[in-house]
């Protein structure tokens, strides 16, 4: 269950996303690599598919894929079932998964790479508060390694469009 890209394609594909200049509206996700004790975090898919939020009756959902990989030395704990999703003050719903299962947390080992994906939620009543204005929303995982713990956070760019 390991994705085919290596880090240097997951440079190309940052590098790629960066240079749209066509692009008529700012991007919801810019391609980004973030770093904990050896942990290389990817949100080089997300920039890729460019996920638009689903709109139904209950709320906003929002499908965002990571790539983790440890090229680190030690082992690296990403706790999935801590993730978070806030939208200015408003809290959503964050729940990760690798491929089918829902693990609390996904233990890295050195050399290790996984694709998650987490699915945001925000409901109806809170939606329309956070979206006021075009806002920048935060997906945050806690991660954990022998040398002590950290918070990874990652952007969407919602409009304010997008609560109508």
């Amino acid at each position: 269950m390991r994705p085919v890209m290596g880090r240097a394609a997951l440079l190309i594909g940052a590098l790629s996303v960066l240079c749209d200049c066509a692009a008529t509206k700012p991007p919801r996700v810019v391609d980004q690599l973030k770093g904990f004790d050896g942990l290389v975090v990817s949100t080089s898919i997300a920039a890729l598919e460019a996920p638009d939020p689903s709109d139904t009756e209950a709320g906003l959902g929002i499908d965002y894929p990571l790539l983790f990989e440890n090229a680190g030395q030690r082992d690296v704990s990403v706790e999935l079932s801590s993730a978070g999703f806030l939208i200015g003050t408003e809290r959503g719903v964050a729940s990760c998964r690798v491929g089918s299962s829902r693990p609390r947390a996904l233990l890295l080992r050195p050399g290790d790479r996984w694709r998650v994906d987490c699915a945001l939620f925000v409901p109806r009543e809170r939606l329309f508060a956070a979206l006021a204005r075009d806002v920048e929303a935060w997906l945050s995982i806690p991660v954990r390694s022998p040398r002590g713990q950290a918070m990874l956070r990652f952007g969407y760019g919602l409009r304010v469009e997008d609560a109508t």
